[in-house]
């Protein structure tokens, strides 16, 4: 796993996914209207031999689907190349256009610029390992050094950061990762849980009904759906409002949170606390709140509390990010309206604090 390799660069991506646009699908959306009004000229040019009424009939037919043949190809083209954004839930083709775009992955297929080495490197003091999932990972950011993980890099170039992260991670998975990078005979020193709170959502049943069908409803989609970001984009911009499970995610999560499922969390956030410490590691907490609606709305500040319980009560440092952005508006804290994962601002605000509770917390651990 932790071998040197070469990556392919930013610029390469580019041109690789330039290329890609420029499928049959979009060669027939911008020939069309082109057709259109080769066959509307011709029809008028020879008029006087159809009928009148059918001559109508035919010419306001074609002007018609000159008009929307127009305005498609204008709406392809416009989210085909122009809309550069995350969005929402999975399945749209434009969050995959955009990791397309934006992320380059390194020798271990995790989202960043350099390669990472299973040994601490001897001139680094640490080696600081994050751990976590698309908030982590830096999801809707499109410059990975502007990501909290890779500022922290920057700010103290005597630290090996590593950023393993990857969206859709929850905290079994999460385990499962470490103990893999330990068979590939990686050394832990520093390993922190960059906690979200949707990392429980494994153990909630709703959350595996949902999922299930967002996979049919992908498996399911036509054509025009799998090849046109026009299309792709509005009909899952309707479809969450006509899904309960989606409808009622935050819901869903509110109450695990209340149950029997928060008692089986806390036991699997031990086990990865203590998988670390076993490995020889220093293990350590933050907190990301969601940032989907106003402060004033939140639901969730119980759970805050919640994780700091947890940790207190096994002696783990913990790092709460919700004082913090509170601070803030939560609009001004997301990568856009239609994704509420941390934008470049609330990971810079993240980088200071958490590199504050590293230094205080890496020197008392020396």
């Amino acid at each position: 796993m932790f071998m040197r390799n070469k990556s392919i660069s930013s610029f390469q991506s580019y041109n690789l996914w330039m290329m890609e646009e420029f499928d049959t699908f979009y060669l027939c959306v911008i020939f069309a209207p082109i057709v259109l009004g080769f066959l509307l000229f011709y029809l008028s040019q020879n008029n006087k031999q159809i009928q009148r009424n059918l001559y109508i009939l035919s010419w306001n037919i074609l002007f018609l689907f000159l008009l929307l043949s127009v305005v498609f190809a204008g709406g392809e083209t416009y989210y085909r190349f122009f809309v550069d954004r995350t969005q929402g839930f999975g399945g749209y083709k434009l969050s995959e256009r955009w990791g397309q775009r934006h992320y380059t992955f390194n020798n271990v297929q995790i989202r960043d610029n350099l390669n990472y080495s299973s040994q601490k490197e001897p001139t680094k003091n640490n080696r600081v390992s994050f751990v976590g999932d698309s908030f982590t990972e830096g999801l809707g950011i499109k410059n990975v050094d502007d990501r909290f993980a890779n500022i922290i890099r920057k700010k103290y170039p005597e630290w090996e950061i590593h950023c393993l992260a990857r969206r859709g991670r929850d905290t079994h998975t999460e385990l499962r990762f470490l103990e893999f990078c330990k068979k590939n005979r990686y050394q832990f020193d520093f390993v922190v849980l960059c906690y979200c709170l949707n990392d429980i959502d494994y153990l909630v049943p709703e959350m595996k009904l949902m999922e299930e069908e967002a996979n049919k409803k992908i498996q399911e989609a036509g054509y025009f759906e799998r090849s046109s970001y026009f299309i792709n984009t509005w009909i899952h911009a309707i479809m969450p409002e006509q899904s309960g499970y989606v409808k009622n995610y935050y819901t869903y999560l509110q109450q695990a949170y209340s149950n029997a499922i928060w008692k089986t969390q806390t036991d699997s956030l031990k086990a990865l606390s203590q998988f670390v410490e076993k490995q020889g590691g220093q293990f350590l907490a933050v907190t990301f709140p969601f940032l989907n609606s106003p402060w004033k709305d939140y639901r969730f500040g119980f759970v805050h509390q919640e994780m700091d319980s947890l940790w207190k009560s096994e002696g783990i440092a913990h790092l709460d990010l919700l004082p913090l952005y509170r601070r803030y508006p939560a609009e001004n804290l997301v990568v856009n309206s239609l994704d509420a994962h941390p934008n470049e601002f609330a990971d810079s605000l993240a980088a200071s604090s958490i590199s504050t509770f590293l230094e205080t917390h890496l020197k008392k651990n020396r």
